[in-house]
């Protein structure tokens, strides 16, 4: 009984000291680097229109849309920002928001603006 706990003692080390694999190399892609196409904007819109802004990222009500809200209202051009009715005042179930220009908008500084506040992944912006 002894010869075999011993004989099960030295696999069980011998197993432990057995030469591993080294792991597979950590793949260097980047979600920059998906076969997501990237959205096409049109460079600039004019006073008198009316856009649409998709923020798939804007998830709730209190910080994420005030601070996408208080960004674009900061863009040259925006004259107002509203978010689109919701089924639950306490949450975003659609993540789009209704922006009417008194001037010319510059939509890719619009996006690039979101970015560096968090808001940069799938924005589309399209006239009503």
């Amino acid at each position: 009984m002894l010869s075999r706990l011993m004989l099960l003692g030295s696999l069980v080390c011998l197993t432990g000291c057995v030469e591993q694999a080294p792991p597979a190399p950590v793949s260097e892609a980047t979600p920059a680097q998906e076969t997501t196409a990237p959205v096409m904007i049109p460079a600039s819109y004019s006073a008198g229109e009316t856009l649409t802004v998709s923020v798939p990222d804007m998830h709730c009500p209190f910080v994420c849309y005030p601070r996408v809200k208080d960004t674009l209202a900061e863009q040259q051009g925006v004259e107002s920002v509203e978010l689109v009715e919701q089924k639950d005042e306490a949450a975003i179930d659609d993540p789009r928001l209704i922006v009417k220009l008194n001037g010319d908008f510059d939509a890719q500084s619009a996006v690039e603006a979101l970015g560096t506040v968090g808001f940069d992944k799938g924005v589309e912006i399209s006239a009503n």
